[in-house]
């Protein structure tokens, strides 16, 4: 019988939260980990536009709707919400792999081709420590002895490690893809669809990107691309709550042939008194099933 921690990494599935540091979440970025989400999004915007000196952490703007309270940082600043994770990251051993997912949500590249990109990927580095980080290159090592498709190590193999993706505006990600060297990229970067899809450099970032976005209702385009060999992050997987009857809803009912590594909710924590545990009991259904389309 396989163990959870021999399961290699994109054959997992994680309990991970929907632009995590938002009051939505009614958590803070700490407790979340503390409970066992090892997925965190963190939006990010363009420090030159926004007429400041580091990128801001913020939904639609750079300071929107973000939640200052339970010990979240007190600023905006992306480097304290990184450090956040890392001090979180210093004080606990033997963790699975947390993913990080940066979602750039303001161009990068227009006013400044490259000097945003090699901030981002500087400042990845400078929070979080080598020894952290599983960055590009390592999972190309990692297969330098492969003669089959592309592997990936086991959560055991990861344990204690970071993954930063990129998601979000797609010409900031295929800059940084195309401008960092590869021995130097800090970050991986996932193809949103449908977004990405119309853009010239579409069928490049598909077959470079490692990782796929898209709401959870494009699960039908998605599930090929895992059985490909993606791994897939689906955002927006939340209960509903019916209007008859006051009935909820849940994400196995509303797509239930739907598969992913990544299910990103807004409600893991009390959403119904009834079904206090309902994200947990999904995650694990999920990677049952996930585990069963593998073999």
């Amino acid at each position: 019988m396989t163990t959870r921690e021999n399961i290699s990494y994109n054959k997992a599935v994680f309990m991970v939260t929907h632009n995590s540091y938002s009051p939505k979440i009614k958590e803070s970025i700490e407790s979340q980990l503390d409970q066992q989400i090892h997925g965190i999004e963190i939006d990010i915007h363009n420090p030159h536009i926004e007429h400041l000196p580091h990128f801001s952490v913020g939904h639609l703007r750079a300071g929107g709707d973000v939640y200052h309270k339970e010990g979240n940082p007190k600023t905006n600043l992306f480097d304290d919400w990184l450090t956040i994770i890392k001090q979180w990251s210093d004080r606990n051993a033997h963790y699975e792999p947390l993913t990080l997912f940066v979602d750039i949500k303001s161009d990068l590249v227009e006013m400044s081709p490259d000097r945003e990109i090699i901030l981002l990927n500087k400042t990845i580095a400078d929070i979080f420590t080598k020894d952290t980080l599983y960055v590009p290159e390592d999972l190309t090592k990692f297969n330098n002895n492969q003669h089959t498709g592309l592997k990936w190590p086991s959560l055991a193999e990861l344990c204690n490690k970071i993954v930063v993706v990129l998601t979000g505006h797609g010409p900031s990600k295929w800059r940084y893809w195309k401008t960092i060297a590869p021995q130097e990229r800090n970050c991986f970067i996932a193809y949103t669809h449908p977004d990405d899809s119309d853009e010239d450099y579409s069928k490049d970032m598909l077959q470079e990107a490692k990782f796929v976005n898209a709401e959870a209702h494009e699960w039908e385009w998605t599930n090929p691309q895992l059985k490909a060999g993606k791994i897939i992050r689906l955002y927006y997987y939340n209960p509903r709550k019916s209007t008859i009857r006051r009935r909820i809803k849940y994400p196995l009912d509303r797509w239930p042939d739907a598969l992913c590594n990544f299910p990103a909710t807004d409600y893991p924590f009390k959403y119904s008194k009834r079904n206090p545990d309902w994200y947990q009991k999904t995650a694990e259904t999920l990677q049952n099933k996930l585990s069963e389309s593998r073999k």
